[in-house]
């Protein structure tokens, strides 16, 4: 197994979409070890840019080659794919560039179908992971799930299923890369099987339940991009909350009168008469 993709030792930037952001992301100060980018084809070339709909573009693919080929410390970079046509043109772009003699490129997409994900995948893993293979050589390869949001996740069963662990387990030498509110849902037994002779990448929103479970499976080997709490983990949590303040406005209600002592009739003492 690399040693890149083994242990939560990485600082990542996630989503260093920006000229801003890649400046800090790179910058010596900031102490981060590994930045991700969002690739996007957009007015006839590649952008760092979440979708071809983001209004924040500034970047392109080439310009932020071009930056990473100027800096002198060595970043892990991952390179999160967003349709075919910026893996076409992306590929190619970044293998000419020979920055991956100088930093560890990560190539991700998202091939296999998950949980609550849509049935229409544009490029199957595998032809992803062969096509890196011939335009970077060097490049690990991450197969990610195109999972969306679903209302299990309020009830903590918005995971991933054996199913999925197969259907990743047959795109060989790659990188598994599981969001880190769904893997947290997982039945254990599925965890063994996700995590069985694979690297893991885990990343998206964690808060207090995701951070716990990071704790608890401190033993496995992973990497781990996360952020703060966003949407997601705030409905997740808004509706814990929701069900304890409605606990505690009943408990209230109905408190008095379960405390209230019931009134009990005692019968006269006949030997008083």
């Amino acid at each position: 197994m690399s040693g890149e993709i083994c242990t939560r030792r990485n600082h990542w930037f996630h989503a260093a979409n920006t000229a801003d952001k890649v400046r800090r992301a790179l910058h010596p100060s900031y102490k981060y070890t590994a930045v991700e980018v969002d690739l996007s084809f957009k007015g006839g070339q590649v952008y760092l840019a979440h979708d071809q709909h983001d209004n924040t573009v500034d970047t392109s693919l080439s310009q932020f080659l071009s930056i990473l080929v100027d800096t002198p410390l060595k970043f892990i970079v991952k390179f999160d794919f967003k349709d075919v046509a910026a893996i076409l043109q992306g590929l190619a772009a970044i293998g000419l560039s020979n920055v991956s003699h100088q930093h560890t490129i990560i190539s991700n997409w998202d091939g296999v179908r998950g949980p609550a994900g849509g049935s229409h995948i544009a490029m199957s893993g595998l032809e992803f992971a062969s096509r890196v293979r011939d335009n970077i050589p060097s490049s690990e390869i991450s197969i990610g799930l195109n999972d969306k949001w679903h209302p299990a996740t309020l009830f903590f069963s918005h995971g991933y299923t054996r199913h999925h662990a197969h259907q990743l387990a047959n795109i060989p030498n790659t990188t598994s890369a599981l969001r880190m509110t769904i893997l947290s849902q997982t039945r254990r037994d599925v965890v063994v099987s996700l995590f069985h002779n694979r690297k893991i990448l885990v990343w998206g929103e964690a808060g207090f339940f995701e951070a716990e479970w990071l704790t608890t499976n401190k033993h496995l080997c992973l990497d781990a991009d996360l952020m703060g709490p966003g949407w997601w983990v705030l409905a997740q949590y808004a509706w814990i909350v929701l069900l304890v303040v409605s606990a505690m406005l009943l408990y209230c209600r109905f408190a008095p009168v379960l405390k209230k002592p019931a009134y009990r009739h005692i019968p006269p003492d006949s030997s008083s008469t």
